[in-house]
């Protein structure tokens, strides 16, 4: 029963989720002025930036139930998926990889009732892997695993941006106050660095919003001079901003 009169449904939930990964994420159209690709990992999974796997789970519950109750559960979660701005952003199953249960390419159809990877089997006191193991499951592992490994690259990260680091943590011990002036983390950066330029600051600033260490819009007009140097603290306030009780 809803108890609530704004009260959304799951569907309406994880529609609201996945509409909030698409707006916050870089448009196709924003390209770097360098003219290097901005898709990242999205361009590894063959849609937009960041990629978006969906899985559906409790499969196990309609499992030789009715042929029309499946189809009815199969089409609400295409029409859930389908024609929505988040849509360029979810990753489409190949033909030969499809689910069993479900016809479509949008999503895995996880049996809750399998058990998880093999290493795991004898902690739950199975005795035969292949019989428990969930075909659907052992599909997904395998592509989360190979796209990563295309994507992962190994780089050097500067000295200078480690020491930017340490020294935001320092401002954050001793400072009241959340967000500080750009211009005052270029001459943190600067002078107690050793970094040489305002743009290898920028740069590191970069760096550290990937690892949610700082939060940082280099490309939003209103923000850039700006820079949240507690993002546990945003992101704590954006949530209130629309609390979920139940």
């Amino acid at each position: 029963q809803v108890k609530l009169h704004n009260m959304k449904y799951n569907i309406d939930w994880i529609n609201y989720h996945l509409s909030t990964i698409s707006v916050s994420s870089v448009s196709a159209q924003q390209q770097p002025s360098d003219g290097s690709s901005c898709q990242g990992i999205g361009s590894v999974f063959a849609c937009a930036s960041p990629p978006i796997i969906f899985a559906a789970t409790h499969a196990d519950q309609i499992i030789g139930r009715e042929a029309e109750v499946v189809r009815s559960q199969e089409a609400a979660l295409n029409r859930m998926l389908c024609d929505k701005q988040f849509t360029r952003h979810v990753y489409r199953r190949p033909s030969h990889c499809q689910s069993t249960l479900f016809q479509s390419e949008l999503f895995y159809c996880i049996d809750n009732t399998k058990t998880y990877p093999p290493t795991t089997r004898y902690f739950y006191g199975l005795e035969s892997e292949e019989d428990e193991r969930d075909p659907e499951l052992a599909d997904l592992r395998q592509l989360v695993v190979s796209k990563l490994e295309k994507h992962c690259t190994t780089y050097l990260t500067p000295v200078t941006w480690l020491l930017l680091e340490d020294k935001v943590y320092e401002i954050r011990g001793m400072s009241v106050n959340k967000i500080i002036p750009f211009e005052e983390i270029v001459t943190v950066g600067l002078e107690k660095c050793a970094m040489k330029s305002r743009s290898e600051v920028s740069d590191a600033l970069s760096y550290l919003h990937d690892f949610s260490v700082v939060v940082y819009f280099e490309m939003c007009p209103n923000l850039k001079n700006v820079v949240f140097i507690d993002a546990p603290w945003v992101y704590t306030t954006l949530s209130r901003l629309t609390p979920v009780t139940q």
